[in-house]
């Protein structure tokens, strides 16, 4: 695994800062996709019954919750 990981040809530090490059980009895309995109797309989730239109409103509010819940821990965080 540590052979998978690490490339010895290159510095530690670039090690470090492709792998933190990584994770926060990947982070930013799932943020990204459950904030941006799931709203739009949920006449087109109810239209095509991938959900019954409760349950699809259900997991709406509750991203939109669960985003606000982050927005406030971030903000009590960063005082």
């Amino acid at each position: 695994m540590h052979q998978a990981v690490s490339n010895p040809s290159a510095p530690a530090a670039c090690n470090v800062w492709r792998g933190t490059l990584a994770g926060a980009s990947a982070s930013l895309i799932g943020i990204g996709l459950t904030r941006f995109a799931y709203r739009p797309l949920l006449p087109a989730i109810i239209g095509r019954t991938l959900f019954p239109a409760s349950t699809a409103v259900c997991l709406g509010v509750a991203a939109l919750v669960l985003a606000l819940c982050v927005d406030l821990l971030s903000a009590l965080r960063a005082k």
